[in-house]
C-alpha cells in the first residue's frame, strides 16, 4: 500500500513461529470495517507463518508484508512503524485475536474526543478458549489530559503498560521505537509515548483478546536472566517520573519495587547460589533503596484507601503477595531475612 493521505489506520502484526494460531489472528483484524493498512512483519519464522501472510497478502490488498531476520518483538514492531502510513497505529501479537468493532469503535472514540490515544479492556483466554478474564480495565470511561494518563498508567488499577489494548497518533512514534535485544519492551516505551500525548481516550469495552500462552516469554517456567529487564525498565520508568511527574513517584516507586520482588523471588526459585549472583546483589540493594525511599511509604497509605473503594487488586496488594512470597524463603537465608528485619516488611493489609 502506498501511502494514502486518507488511511486513517496502521495496524502491526510481528509474526514468529504462530502457525496454529495466525489465521485466526489475521481474519479477526479483516473482520473490521475500519479504513486500514495491515503490516506483517514475520520476524524470521522457521514454520509456515511466513507463507500463510504471503497467501493473506495475495487476497487482501490492504496487507502488505515484511520478511526479515529474526531480531525480535521489538526489532518487528520498529520494522511496522517504518511501514505505516496511517495517522493511528495499534499493535497485535500474531496469537491473539481481537474484536470486529475494535478499530472502528476505537477510530470514532479519537475522532470524537480529539484523542492522541485510545486505550481498551482486554480479555485473557487459553488455548480451549475458557477460562478468560479482565484486565487493564479502567473505573471510569472519559477523556484525561497527558499527567493524569501518566498517573493511571503507574497505577494498578489504570492502563497498564501492554501495548496491545492501544491506538495511538502515529506522529506519536516519531523518534521514539521498542528497545531491541530486551524483554519488557512495553514497559520501557509506553509511558514515554504517553507523555507526548495531550489527550488519552478511555473505554471500558474488552475489544483485544490476549492469549495466554504458558510457552511465552511472560509466562514460562524457565527463569532467564534477562527477564531482569523487567527492573532495569521499571527503574528507568522512575527515573523518568522523578524528573517530570514528582507528583506520582510514590506510584513509579511502588511500581519498581513489585518488579525487584518478583524477579528476585524468581531467583530465589531458579538459583540455587544466588545469593553471589551479582545481579541478584544488585536487586537486594535497590529493594532496600527503594524500601528507605519516604514516597514509598507516603504512597501505600493512598492506594490502601483505594484498595477499600474499588473492587479490583491494587498495586499495595499486588506488593504484599510477592512481598510474602518473598519473606517465607528468608528463613533459610541469612542476608535475605536480615534485609526484611531491617525494613519491617509487611506480609498483610489490613
Amino acid at each position: 500500500m502506498k501511502e494514502d493521505k486518507n488511511t486513517a489506520l496502521s495496524v502491526i502484526i510481528p509474526v514468529y513461529n504462530v502457525e496454529p494460531y495466525l489465521c485466526e489472528c489475521i481474519d479477526s483484524v479483516l473482520k473490521n470495517d475500519a479504513e486500514m493498512q495491515i503490516i506483517l512483519v514475520d520476524d524470521g519464522s522457521s514454520d509456515r507463518s511466513g507463507k500463510i501472510c504471503e497467501d493473506y497478502a495475495a487476497k487482501h490488498d490492504r496487507i502488505e508484508v515484511i520478511h526479515k531476520e529474526n531480531g525480535g518483538l521489538s526489532s518487528a514492531r520498529n520494522a511496522g512503524l517504518e511501514l505505516a502510513v496511517g495517522d493511528y497505529v495499534c499493535f497485535v501479537d500474531s496469537d491473539d485475536v481481537v474484536s470486529s468493532e475494535m478499530f472502528s469503535y476505537l477510530l470514532h472514540t479519537a475522532q470524537e474526543k480529539n484523542a492522541d490515544i485510545v486505550t481498551c479492556g482486554i480479555l485473557f483466554f487459553y488455548h480451549n478458549n475458557t477460562a478468560h478474564h479482565a484486565v487493564c480495565v479502567h473505573s471510569e470511561e472519559g477523556t484525561y489530559r497527558a499527567e493524569e494518563a501518566i498517573q493511571f498508567l503507574l497505577r494498578s488499577d489504570g492502563f497498564g503498560d501492554y501495548a496491545v489494548n492501544k491506538m495511538y497518533k502515529r506522529a506519536l512514534f516519531d523518534g521514539i521505537r521498542y528497545p531491541e535485544g530486551k524483554l519488557y519492551e512495553d514497559v520501557y516505551t509506553t509511558y514515554k509515548v504517553f507523555d507526548k500525548a495531550e489527550t488519552v481516550a478511555v473505554t471500558n469495552r474488552d475489544f483485544y483478546y490476549y492469549r495466554y500462552n504458558s510457552e511465552g516469554i511472560s509466562h514460562s517456567q524457565k527463569f532467564k536472566k534477562n527477564t531482569t529487564d523487567f527492573v532495569y525498565a521499571s527503574l528507568e520508568q522512575l527515573d523518568f517520573v522523578r524528573e517530570k511527574y514528582p507528583a506520582f513517584v510514590g506510584y513509579a516507586v511502588n511500581k519498581a519495587l513489585t518488579a525487584c520482588v518478583v524477579i528476585y523471588k524468581h531467583y530465589i526459585a531458579h538459583y540455587r547460589d544466588f545469593c553471589f549472583d551479582p545481579v541478584c546483589k544488585q536487586i537486594q540493594n535497590t529493594i532496600g533503596t527503594l524500601l528507605e525511599n519516604e514516597d514509598c511509604s507516603q504512597c501505600r497509605e493512598e492506594i490502601l484507601k483505594e484498595a477499600r473503594l474499588i473492587n479490583k487488586k491494587p498495586l499495595l496488594w499486588q506488593y504484599n503477595y510477592h512481598i510474602k512470597l518473598f519473606a517465607d524463603k528468608a528463613h533459610n537465608h541469612p542476608g535475605l531475612q536480615h534485609l526484611i528485619e531491617k525494613f519491617s516488611i509487611k506480609t498483610e493489609i489490613g
